[in-house]
């Protein structure tokens, strides 16, 4: 019998275990591999998430409405601050009767020089078209011819003021007619002033247009207390910020040197700035008159509760003012996107919603804290410190308005005019007939400024819905006559 060949029976069985063996550790590789990418996929995959945030903020940093509003925000709590420091100085050093006094100069001036708020809009709103039709010697040349049309202006202005300063301090209940006087000089820089600050915003150097108004303001502080100080009184007070208005209406020439220094090119037609003006005149005028009348009418009918008043409306104010700068940032921004073709709706969405914010929060602290924040200002009695809340609510409702009317200003549209000249005419009439307390008078301010803010909101929807329905009707017809071609 053959013997098996053993041989190449052991050679067969090692073979297929080397086989087994190499099969076994190609496989532990490939499983090593595909762990191996899965930990650098999960580390990829975690580093991203890491760097999410980061990249998140620096778009958000990098947008220039975020940034523009930040920085103008910031300076416009510091601008804030300082008009809210003002009146405690005056208040605690010149007692309720000059705080009294100061108010209602103060409403008065802002009245009579309703045409520098036109001014500075009307330069806001062709300097941002412009720019974005890259037409930079028009510029100039509004610079420069606005800057000797509004100080003619304000000479003829302070002429007829100091010719009506004996009837003015009557009316006001005036010490003497000194005060109008002194503040009449000073309506010559007022008019020319907005020409500048208007062009710088409608440029859209906010870095600038901030440091002016945070500048302006606190050398107003400044000087006031140094006048009190110093023992010059209220007249001392007026003669400072007189001084102080000059500093910043050289100052503010500064960041224009580029444009000054261009060729000038006239406008072809003056018609279409003429027209604006007369709209966003009546705008400023019924704005203003909205948040100075009542001062005004308090002084008149209840002079010894003005000075309560006083506090009461210079504390208030701060809820229309501290989303001013949101504002300030959404007008050029709107009218160049307007210019361009472009879509405005998500910078209106965002400027209503941080003023809602902004001022709702501060109308909020006065509801748990009227006295505290009163007392800052002047000893006021509990019935008007009760009244604060009410009014700011008032002021919460004029700045919601606000948004919509500079939105409609910035884009030409004036159908809400009337509708604003309507509620000052009932804000007057109403305070003449019922005036007997404070509470009175602030009830008719939240009556007035919520129709304002609802009449305001119908028209945006009117408007909105029209332009929708014209779009839809244009891309129709565009449509049917590409259909007809083919």
């Amino acid at each position: 019998m053959a013997l098996p060949n053993t041989t190449g029976l052991m050679c067969s069985v090692l073979s297929d275990r080397q086989k087994d063996v190499w099969s076994e550790r190609f496989r532990m590789d490939e499983r090593f591999e595909v762990m191996k990418a899965r930990v650098d996929m999960s580390a990829t995959h975690t580093s991203s998430h890491r760097k999410l945030p980061f990249a998140a903020l620096k778009r958000l940093i990098a947008d220039s409405l975020f940034r523009h509003n930040i920085l103008l925000f910031a300076a416009n709590m510091a601008v804030s601050a300082l008009n809210y420091l003002f009146y405690p100085v005056v208040g605690h050093l010149l007692g309720g009767e000059g705080l009294g006094i100061l108010a209602s100069l103060g409403a008065i001036s802002i009245i009579f020089l309703i045409p520098t708020q036109i001014v500075a809009n009307v330069a806001n709103k062709f300097t941002a078209d412009l720019i974005a039709q890259d037409r930079v010697e028009q510029v100039n040349y509004l610079l420069r011819q606005g800057s000797r049309y509004a100080l003619g202006a304000g000479v003829l202005t302070a002429i007829a003021f100091i010719i009506l300063s004996p009837t003015l301090s009557t009316f006001l209940n005036l010490p003497s007619s000194q005060y109008i006087v002194i503040m009449s000089v000073g309506f010559v820089l007022s008019f020319a002033s907005p020409v500048t600050v208007g062009v710088i915003q409608g440029r859209q150097q906010f870095e600038w247009f901030a440091f002016i108004n945070l500048l302006t303001v606190f050398l107003r502080v400044a000087s006031a207390a140094v006048a009190v100080r110093l023992g010059w009184g209220l007249s001392g007070i007026l003669w400072a910020g007189l001084v102080a208005g000059i500093v910043v209406y050289v100052l503010s020439f500064v960041p224009l040197r580029d444009i000054l220094r261009r060729s000038i090119t006239p406008f072809a037609a003056l018609k279409p700035l003429f027209g604006y003006s007369l709209g966003a005149t009546a705008m400023i005028s019924g704005g203003l008159l909205l948040v100075n009348t009542d001062t005004i009418l308090v002084r008149h009918f209840l002079p010894r509760q003005s000075g309560y008043y006083a506090a009461l409306t210079t504390t208030g104010r701060i809820v229309l003012f501290i989303g001013g700068s949101l504002i300030w940032v959404m007008f050029p921004k709107v009218a160049t996107l307007h210019q361009q073709g472009r879509s405005h709706v998500r910078v209106l969405a965002w400027t209503m919603a941080g003023v809602l914010a902004l001022s709702a929060s501060v109308v909020a602290v006065f509801r748990f804290f009227p006295n505290q924040i009163l007392t800052l200002i002047l000893h006021v009695p509990a019935v008007v410190s009760q009244q604060l809340f009410w009014y700011g609510l008032s002021m919460l409702l004029l700045a919601l308005a606000n948004v919509l009317m500079y939105y409609f200003l910035s884009l030409g549209r004036m159908a809400f005019v009337p509708v604003l000249l309507l509620c000052c005419a009932l804000q007057a009439i109403t305070i003449i007939i019922w005036h007997s307390t404070i509470t009175q008078v602030v009830t008719i301010m939240i009556a007035v400024t919520g129709l304002l803010l609802c009449g305001l909101v119908v028209i945006l929807v009117m408007q909105e819905t029209g332009a929708s329905y014209r779009r839809q009707m244009g891309e129709r017809t565009a449509y049917q006559v590409s259909v007809s071609d083919v």
